[in-house]
This record gives C-alpha cells, sequence and structure tokens, in this order.
C-alpha cells in the first residue's frame, strides 16, 4: 500500500491546488479525459431517484437576526431543506449522503444550486496524506474547523445556491459525526434562530473505507492508510492524546462561559 512520503506535520492544504481548496463544482474539471470519465461516474450506478427539479422552494423569509456591522448576513434558511439527497445513517439527528452522492457532486451535477462547496476529511495527518478524496481539506481538530469556517463566514454570494460542507472519517462513525455537530453547535450560537452560515452539513456515509474501493479514480493518491496501520502506531497515539488535550480544554472554556453567564446579574 503506498503512503505519501509527505511530512505529516507540515500543513495539510500547502501543495493542494488553489482551485481545490475552494471547491466549486467545476473545480475538478482536468481536461477531456477526465471530464469524459466524470460524466459516466453515475451511469453505471444504483442512484437515489431524486428528481431536482421537482423540489420546491419556500418563500424567502425578512431576515430578522443579528449581524454585526461588516459581518455576513447568516442563511434564514429561505431555501430547500436538502439540496443532496440524504440516506439513514448511524446518528439520526445528521444527514448522510452515499459515494454516488459524493461523486457527483465533484462531478459538478449539482452545479445550479450549490455555489460552493468543501470537503472536510477529519481523519489524522497520516491518514488523510495516505488516500483522500480530490480536493478534500484536512481539518482534523474542531479549533481548525472554527477558525476556517466561522473567523469569516462563507456566505454564498448567489441567495438561490448553497455553500454545502460534507464530513468524513475512516468510517464516518466517530470523528466526521462530532466535527460536524461541532460546528453546527458553534454557527447556532453565532445566530439567532433559525439563521446559520452553514444550513447544510453533511456526512459521507461509510467514510473513506467506502468511497476508495467505488471511486479509486476520485481519490489522491489513489490509496488507502487505515487508522490503526502498524506503521502508524506511534502517530496515533500521539494524535489521540492531542485531539484529547484540546476536547478538554475547550470543555473546560465552555463550563467557565456557563459560570460567567450565571454569575450576571
Amino acid at each position: 500500500m503506498f503512503i505519501s512520503s509527505r511530512n505529516p506535520h507540515q500543513d495539510p492544504m500547502k501543495g493542494i491546488p488553489v482551485q481545490l481548496l475552494c471547491s466549486t463544482p467545476n473545480a475538478l474539471d482536468h481536461g477531456p479525459r477526465k471530464r469524459d470519465a466524470m460524466r459516466g461516474l453515475s451511469a453505471n450506478k444504483e442512484n437515489i431517484n431524486t428528481n431536482l427539479n421537482t423540489l420546491e422552494w419556500e418563500t424567502p423569509r425578512t431576515p430578522r437576526f443579528r449581524n454585526l456591522p461588516g459581518e455576513p448576513l447568516a442563511s434564514p434558511l429561505p431555501v430547500l431543506v436538502c439540496v443532496l439527497p440524504t440516506v439513514s445513517g448511524k446518528h439520526q439527528d445528521l444527514k448522510y449522503v452515499t459515494p454516488d452522492t459524493v461523486a457527483d457532486l465533484l462531478s459538478g451535477k449539482f452545479q445550479d444550486l450549490i455555489e460552493k462547496f468543501y470537503i472536510i476529511d477529519c481523519r489524522y495527518p497520516y491518514e488523510y496524506l495516505g488516500g483522500h478524496i480530490l480536493g478534500a481539506l484536512n481539518l482534523y481538530s474542531q479549533k481548525e474547523l472554527h477558525e476556517f469556517f466561522l473567523k469569516k463566514p462563507i456566505v454564498p454570494l448567489d441567495g438561490q445556491k448553497r455553500t454545502i460542507i460534507v464530513f468524513l472519517c475512516e468510517f464516518s462513525s466517530e470523528r466526521g459525526p462530532r466535527m460536524c455537530r461541532s460546528l453546527r453547535e458553534k454557527d447556532r450560537a453565532l445566530n439567532q434562530y433559525p439563521a446559520l452560515y452553514y444550513p447544510e452539513l453533511y456526512i459521507l456515509k461509510g467514510g473513506y473505507r467506502d468511497f476508495f474501493p467505488e471511486y479509486m479514480e476520485l481519490c489522491e493518491p489513489q490509496s488507502y492508510c487505515p487508522m490503526h496501520h502498524q506503521d502508524h502506531q506511534a502517530e496515533l497515539l500521539r494524535w489521540r492524546s492531542q485531539s484529547k488535550a484540546q476536547e478538554g480544554e475547550r470543555q473546560l472554556w465552555e463550563q467557565i462561559a456557563v459560570l460567567v453567564k450565571d454569575a450576571r446579574p
């Protein structure tokens, strides 16, 4: 199994083409051969029968939520509840999409509804460098996630389109869902209900493990490094320890914030 020789401690977003850091629906169009291959991605697979043309749009609501001067306007959810077709998953409070749907997303199938999309790979750096979905960003800590998406929220210029975020980890069982919930909770705290900067957050069902064998051509490098790979045991322990420390610090600050709030007259 090929594992990248890049330093696992370097910035995982360095070296990724600029157009992939901002994933517009056509960002992965790499010439005639790739275009032809991607046009046929869904043709030979069983897709969920969802006719996007029949989806109904709600009447836009008048924004009635707080935005500080100079801040982008959060979405009051005036459009579709879900742009992407969803399936059931492990966590009932989260929205899941299949590998087929993510492949369609990469091919530009939803470009009439989506302005930008981001695929967030929540695995540890050595897993990511051992093979990841084209254009995926490696954000594995909640601090990095919040800084990337909430320090300067990415709001669509076209009010009729969405910014889509898809989370994954190896199996999309724990790390991906945890990061997804974290972004939603922080987003909710920054806005007045029901407003959100990112109304549509998804989980890739089955994670990289299920996506890779189905769409190897959409991965780089075309390989798969499991979290428990025998060559990376020391790194696994280090990253797990770091993640636990960051989570403990986050919980401490949340407790302090609650105490301060309760102490106010």
